[in-house]
């Protein structure tokens, strides 16, 4: 995963290669690893910063769809204790 998101932000024609980009294996999460990637860009507005990092983020969806990652979304599991009968009912066609 590092050297895919090496490869993305090295791509990006706003983002320098000097200093090179940067991941960091932050921690783990409950459904996730979590990386925190670091560049540098030159912006003249803050939309700019979000323009980059969300064409970036766009950019890393696609290189993990392209190489098979699979980013896993939570899942529940609903149990439900229950004493006693459930009533079902089937109505048919009219």
């Amino acid at each position: 995963m590092k050297a895919l998101l090496l490869d993305v932000a090295g791509r990006h024609a706003q983002v320098h290669d000097k200093p090179d980009p940067l991941v960091l294996f932050h921690d783990f999460g409950d459904n996730a690893l979590q990386f925190t990637l670091f560049f540098w860009c030159q912006i003249t507005r803050p939309m700019d910063l979000r323009m980059i990092e969300s064409d970036l983020r766009f950019a890393i969806d696609v290189a993990f769809r392209a190489a098979g990652i699979v980013i896993a979304f939570p899942q529940r599991d609903v149990h439900i204790d229950f004493k006693g009968t459930v009533p079902v009912a089937c109505k048919g066609p009219e």
